[in-house]
């Protein structure tokens, strides 16, 4: 009898920022620095069981007593709740299949487990990241490799192995690239670098952008968004700007108190 694939992990790598984390720092704000701590434990709890995690009513008490420091159980929620309202955990799969779970969570998991060579997979109704599985070779739009530089790279073979290779390129340009959706800290690192947006707006605009979408299951209108940087540049540029002058970067700021303090007092004049 064939053993039962486990989809647990033995580590999940966590970024030196995850605490500088905008999404983190929101749930900070509210909960102080418990949020944090539970953050972290919940992740390390949900990879321990898989890529998601069964919810019910008794979870936050056996949650809190795994924590071990005396969190009270409608602590738990309310730290959990926040997580979801930030985009840490998926408000839509908890509403939909009592699940917790995240974009994020499954991006990593997947790596993992195609790393490791094993053959777990994502259930289609789970899936945050589109139909994609360990085995694809374009699981990450950032980890396929141009076709121009496999060319140039090609040494020269027989006319037979060029036609099959030429057959193997042209599979991999027409094979669709699933939309991976953007986490807040996607979205904050793109219109820091494309409009120059300070922390705070940035924050706010990142953490705006992704909850209406999240919202929509990332449709635009009836058809799933392709490309969420096009929509940032176009649709929502006007929110981008309002954001960028309401939240101006420090600096900027200090300088504008500057000038104003150096200006010459205005002349008394007689004229109406």
């Amino acid at each position: 009898m064939a053993r039962p694939i486990s989809e647990s992990l033995e580590y999940f790598p966590m970024n030196v920022n995850f605490y500088e984390d905008p999404k983190v720092l929101l749930v900070e704000e509210e909960h102080g620095m418990e949020g944090g701590y539970v953050a972290t434990r919940m992740l390390s709890y949900i990879y321990q069981q898989g890529y998601y995690l069964p919810w019910s009513e008794l979870m936050p008490v056996i949650y809190g007593k795994k924590i071990g420091h005396g969190i009270a159980s409608s602590r738990v929620m309310e730290i959990v709740k926040s997580m979801m309202k930030y985009g840490l955990l998926s408000e839509e799969m908890f509403e939909k299949h009592s699940i917790l779970t995240s974009s994020g969570i499954q991006k990593r998991w997947l790596k993992i487990i195609r790393d490791a060579k094993r053959k777990a997979d994502i259930d289609v109704r789970y899936s945050l990241i589109g139909l994609i599985n360990s085995s694809d070779t374009a699981l990450l739009p950032e980890e396929t490799i141009p076709i121009e530089e496999e060319t140039q790279a090609e040494p020269k073979l027989s006319t037979q192995s060029k036609v099959k290779y030429s057959k193997v390129k042209k599979s991999n340009i027409n094979k669709p690239v699933a939309f991976v959706p953007p986490t807040i800290e996607d979205v904050r690192e793109m219109v820091i670098e494309n409009f120059g947006l300070s922390e705070e707006a940035s924050a706010k605009f990142a953490h705006k952008f992704v909850s209406w979408y999240e919202g929509k299951n990332w449709k635009v209108g009836s058809k799933k968004m392709k490309d969420w940087h096009h929509a940032i540049k176009t649709t929502w540029i006007d929110t981008v700007e309002e954001l960028g002058a309401k939240y101006p970067k420090k600096q900027e700021v200090a300088q504008a108190k500057r000038r104003y303090l150096n200006d010459p007092k205005p002349q008394s004049s007689t004229e109406p």
